[in-house]
């Protein structure tokens, strides 16, 4: 008898029931998928001044990005050091950022620069004290920040992305940010992301979402990081030409920065999706749309929020079903879904199975 694995692409698999909801392994999984590596937070729109600063909850970890005076981004842990309390809260523009709970003073730079009342302290050196920093780096106007301080650059761990992308002369970082919105998804992030490389649902799930074909398709691989593009002319109403695009012909390309960021681009529109993981069974849906200045995305949101609910739905109905005794990965198209097991083999050679030797 053939067996399900012998019939999926690249002797494909499927990652246990608790992948998906266990809490214990969502914990495990923050530490060796996410903490290991570089976590996009935002982008550098959010921070547009000297003096900006954002809050952001990373995991384990609640996150300040701050724009000091001399404009050079910094990311901190957003802990003070004097008795662990949140420093700053929601985002907005400031000179310093003083705790609520015992008012320690700090730069945008993160040096502490003064706390009240010390003589009531035994004598200590500030510059011990500042907040305790990210490793922060950007790509397209992208925001990420590594656990470690002392990391490998954004650039190695990209591993030739940048040089790779279908889309040459694209600067995303240079366009305005037209829109933001969020959706909760009641799906474990994996299932978010199995959907976005698996191009076989296109055609069925958004039937009458889209007019997408796709024979042409093209995808590849620069470490984990999945690069797709085919030949498309849509190009929403209301939107001015990116500036500098060159593309090897007009396309519509989908791109995922592993393991949880999505680029959209057509030839006026750059979207940014971000899957947040929240729990083993809930996610936030992050969307960023991205444009010359003066654009209207109304007609893109119309056309494409379709498109974000119809594959938030499709995730939610495989985390009503992944408990299931009958639930498991059968054939799987060879093209059109190896992506999904590609997708599997990085994921677990960050996070082992169990039964891995």
């Amino acid at each position: 008898m053939t067996t399900s694995s012998q019939l999926q692409p690249d002797g494909g698999f499927q990652l246990p029931m608790e992948a998906y909801t266990s809490e214990a392994w969502f914990d495990r999984e923050w530490r060796e998928v996410f903490e290991s590596g570089w976590i996009f937070v935002g982008l550098i729109q959010e921070l547009p001044d000297p003096g900006t600063f954002k809050t952001i909850q990373v995991g384990r970890c609640p996150v300040i990005l701050t724009r000091d005076s001399k404009s050079a981004l910094h990311a901190f842990h957003n802990v003070c050091r004097h008795r662990g309390c949140k420093v700053a809260s929601g985002s907005g523009k400031k000179k310093s950022l003083t705790c609520p709970y015992h008012a320690w003073n700090y730069g945008l730079d993160g040096k502490l620069n003064r706390i009240p009342m010390k003589e009531e302290f035994s004598a200590f050196d500030k510059s011990d004290y500042g907040l305790k920093p990210l490793a922060i780096d950007t790509f397209w106007g992208m925001i990420y920040v590594n656990m470690n301080p002392e990391a490998e650059s954004l650039e190695s761990w990209l591993q030739g992305v940048p040089e790779a992308i279908h889309e040459k002369g694209v600067r995303p970082q240079e366009l305005s940010l037209l829109h933001y919105r969020e959706y909760e998804a009641g799906s474990n992030w994996k299932f978010l992301v199995e959907n976005q490389v698996d191009c076989l649902h296109v055609p069925f799930l958004h039937g009458d979402s889209n007019n997408w074909k796709f024979d042409d398709l093209h995808y590849e691989y620069c470490g984990p990081h999945h690069l797709s593009h085919y030949p498309y002319d849509f190009m929403p109403e209301g939107m001015g030409l990116i500036p500098n695009m060159e593309w090897t012909y007009p396309a519509f390309t989908s791109n995922v920065i592993f393991p949880n960021v999505f680029t959209y681009i057509w030839q006026s529109v750059c979207a940014f999706m971000h899957i947040m993981p929240i729990s083993a069974e809930k996610s936030v849906w992050r969307w960023y749309v991205l444009g010359t200045e003066g654009s209207d995305p109304t007609a893109y949101l119309k056309f494409y929020e379709n498109v974000v609910v119809e594959d938030i739905e499709a995730s939610d109905w495989l985390q009503s079903s992944v408990k299931s005794p009958a639930f498991e990965v059968g054939p799987m198209a060879l093209n059109y879904e190896k992506p999904v097991a590609m997708f599997h083999k990085d994921y677990t050679r960050l996070m082992p199975l169990a039964t891995d030797s």
